[in-house]
C-alpha cells in the first residue's frame, strides 16, 4: 500500500507516525496509545520491495503491514488478554488501512 495513505489514514484515526525514508532508517512503527486501557498497539511494517522506488523527498512509496502488537509498559500483551471493544477498534483501523490498499489495487495503482 502507499505510505502517505496509510499515514494519512491512521493519522486521521489518532496514530502516531512520521513517514519512512528510502534508507529505511528509524523504527518508527505507527503506534496508538490507549491510555484508558493502559495498552498500546504497535503496527510493524515492511518496505514492498527492497527496490522500492522513492518520492522526490527519499520517502518510500510502498509499504507492506506485517503484524499487529499490543503492549502495555513494554512488555507484549496477548490478543486475547486485550479488552475485546480495544482489540476490535484498533484491527478496524487496520481494516480501514488493508481496505484502501485493496481499492488501489483493484484501480492498478
Amino acid at each position: 500500500m502507499r505510505q502517505h495513505q496509510l499515514a494519512a489514514i491512521l493519522k486521521g484515526r489518532g496514530w502516531r507516525y512520521e513517514l519512512r525514508s528510502a534508507a529505511w532508517d528509524s523504527d518508527d512503527s505507527p503506534t496508538l496509545e490507549l491510555p484508558a486501557w493502559g495498552l498500546t498497539a504497535t503496527l510493524t511494517l515492511a518496505q514492498s520491495r527492497e527496490d522500492e522506488p522513492a518520492s522526490e523527498r527519499s520517502i518510500v512509496l510502498g509499504v507492506t503491514c506485517e503484524e499487529l502488537v499490543f503492549s502495555s509498559a513494554g512488555t507484549g500483551v496477548p490478543p486475547a488478554d486485550v479488552p475485546l471493544v480495544v482489540f476490535s477498534e484498533v484491527v478496524r483501523d487496520v481494516a480501514l488501512v488493508a481496505a484502501a490498499a485493496a481499492e488501489d489495487d483493484a484501480s492498478g495503482e
